[in-house]
């Protein structure tokens, strides 16, 4: 299993490069925003309706590799029960390190070609079908 690490602010996301901030919503609540090379594509506000643990399952491709990201929101007591993270493709499953924002999200990146992706906290768990996310702009 990976290591969650804190991180604070946001970050740049190697394989995919996307970049992934720490804003403000409201009542002062964190707010994490997801960039894609083509603009924002998802915000989500700690403690709003609809918390998910997991938000987004994407897989994609930059000119050097392909990759798969996913993200979501902390559980509740989700330090007495650590996030894992796994991408699959058929009988290849790769645990991937997730890093947590603002103690309220996190987010997790793998090279490679995948499908699904699993996340679990503890009794709770959720799998889905990575959506094919397509960069309509040129990276420099």
């Amino acid at each position: 299993m990976g290591s969650v690490a804190e991180a604070a602010g946001g970050l740049v996301l190697p394989a995919s490069g996307w970049d992934v901030r720490i804003g403000q919503g409201s009542r002062w609540r964190p707010a994490l925003e997801m960039h894609t090379t083509d603009g924002l594509i998802d915000v989500a506000v700690a403690g709003g309706l609809g918390q998910a643990m997991l938000r987004g399952a994407l897989r994609g491709r930059t000119e050097k590799r392909s990759w798969a990201l996913a993200w979501g929101q902390l559980p509740e007591g989700w330090r007495n029960a650590p996030l894992t993270v796994q991408f699959r493709a058929g009988r290849t499953t790769r645990e991937a390190e997730a890093t947590v924002l603002a103690d309220a999200f996190w987010v997790a990146e793998a090279e490679g070609v995948y499908r699904s992706v699993i996340v679990s906290a503890g009794l709770a768990s959720r799998s889905v079908r990575l959506h094919r996310y397509v960069q309509t702009s040129r990276q420099s």
